[in-house]
C-alpha cells in the first residue's frame, strides 16, 4: 500500500521532523511504501538517509501538492502536525473523492478554532498526539472517531527524576 506522508519533512533536523523521520521508518518496516512531501530544507543530520523518498516544498502550494498525488497515486494520505497547513484539503477531497485522507493533528488549545472545522471534517480518520486533543475534537464533532497516538518518549533519558 503506498502512503504519502505530508508534514515536516523527515530530513530536517527539528522536533516535529524528527517524529516524522522515526514514523516514516517504522511505517516501512511495517510493508507500507512511503513518499513524503516534506515542509522544510532538505538537510541529514549526522550522514542519515532519509527513511523515504521525500519531495520538499518551502509552502504548501495546492496545485503542486494536487500534481504530485498525481504522479505518486498513494493509496492514503497521512497528515502531519498543524492542522493550520492544510487549508486546502476540502478541495483536495473533491478532486481526489476516492483517496482515503489520515489526519495526525496536535490540537493543543480549546476550543478548535472555527477556521479549522472543514479542515478536520474532511478527513477519514482522525488522529491526535493527546488525550486532551482527542476531548477536544470529541467536544465539537461527536460523530468523528479520533485516536490517540503519543509521540514516544525514551523514559531513560526524559524522566521526572
Amino acid at each position: 500500500m503506498k502512503l504519502l506522508w505530508t508534514g515536516n519533512s523527515p530530513s530536517h533536523c527539528g522536533g516535529q521532523n524528527r517524529v516524522s523521520y522515526f514514523s516514516i521508518k517504522e511505517l516501512t518496516k511495517l510493508g507500507y511504501e512511503v513518499h513524503c512531501a516534506g515542509k522544510g530544507i532538505q538537510v541529514l543530520d549526522q550522514g542519515e538517509e532519509s527513511p523515504c523518498p521525500c519531495y520538499v516544498f518551502n509552502e504548501f502550494e495546492p496545485d503542486k501538492y494536487y500534481a504530485l498525488i498525481d504522479q505518486l497515486k498513494p493509496d492514503i494520505i497521512l497528515l502531519s502536525h498543524d492542522v493550520w497547513l492544510w487549508y486546502f484539503l476540502p478541495e483536495l477531497k473533491l478532486k481526489f473523492p476516492n483517496l482515503s485522507v489520515v489526519g495526525w493533528f496536535t490540537i493543543d488549545a480549546h476550543p478548535i478554532h472555527f477556521s479549522w472545522f472543514q479542515i478536520l471534517r474532511a478527513t477519514d480518520y482522525l488522529c491526535v498526539s493527546t488525550d486532551f486533543g482527542k476531548q477536544t475534537v470529541y467536544e465539537r464533532f461527536p460523530e468523528k472517531g479520533t485516536e490517540v497516538i503519543k509521540y514516544g518518549v525514551d523514559h531513560s533519558l526524559y524522566n521526572l527524576s
